[in-house]
């Protein structure tokens, strides 16, 4: 799975998850899907 591929699916998790907050999500969708790859990465 590429990068841009986790970070697509975890943005569109985080929106679904909180509606709304959708402006939010995209502020901090990168930091999240970020230590989403790191925890990936550990397991």
């Amino acid at each position: 799975m590429s990068v841009e591929t986790v970070d697509s699916l975890y943005l569109i998790e985080f929106k679904v998850d909180m509606p709304e907050k959708k402006a939010f999500a995209r502020i901090r969708a990168k930091d999240y899907a970020e230590k989403y790859q790191l925890r990936k990465k550990l397991c």
